[in-house]
């Protein structure tokens, strides 16, 4: 291996141990196919049982750390935090049912 993917394996080693001390149940998966200016990129599965609020806090702690990883080390990684299915289309039923209620 070169010094460049010993250097981008730690990285993304870091960003995983910081997904997990929040959300330790999380699977996180690891891709190595670059797109554009990305070195690798991540997906993060929360645990089903979160709400949308903590993906989201989630989503905007990783692109605290991710920013910082690419002002730091010139290494892009970005991170996809998904939301559980279940909670998104319970939100999506919410607001069609507030919108159908404003129309009326």
């Amino acid at each position: 291996m070169t010094t460049h993917s010993n250097s981008l394996h730690t990285h993304i080693a870091d960003l995983i141990a910081e997904i997990k001390k929040r959300s330790p149940d999380a699977a996180v998966e690891i891709s190595y196919q670059p797109y554009e200016t990305e070195d690798a990129h991540l997906i993060v599965h929360p645990p089903d049982n979160w709400s949308l609020e903590q993906c989201e806090e989630l989503a905007e702690y990783t692109a605290e750390c991710t920013c910082n990883l690419l002002l730091k080390a010139g290494v892009s990684i970005p991170v996809l935090v998904l939301e559980p299915v279940d909670k998104v289309n319970a939100a999506k039923k919410a607001h069609l049912a507030g919108r159908k209620k404003k129309a009326s």
